[in-house]
């Protein structure tokens, strides 16, 4: 006999963005398309309260990419 808790898929315990090959590729591809390139800067992903769901979710490319993130509750 096997229980629903065996079946189940594990849950990831890391938090973060999970980012495939494919959309790499994407990426570099819209990056180079912008004439950036990987040492000029990156792709920024923030979330922000407000929005009809509460959240106003942003991508897009930055320059000088630093390591300046901060999170509340993360």
């Amino acid at each position: 006999m096997t229980t629903a808790t065996e079946n189940a898929t594990p849950q990831a315990t890391a938090k973060g963005v999970t980012v495939t090959e494919k959309a790499i590729a994407k990426i570099r591809s819209a990056m180079a398309k912008e004439g950036i390139s990987p040492e000029q800067g990156g792709l920024r992903l923030g979330v922000q309260g407000g929005g009809c769901s509460g959240l106003s979710y942003n991508v897009r490319f930055d320059f000088g990419i630093s390591v300046d993130f901060s999170s509340s509750g993360y």
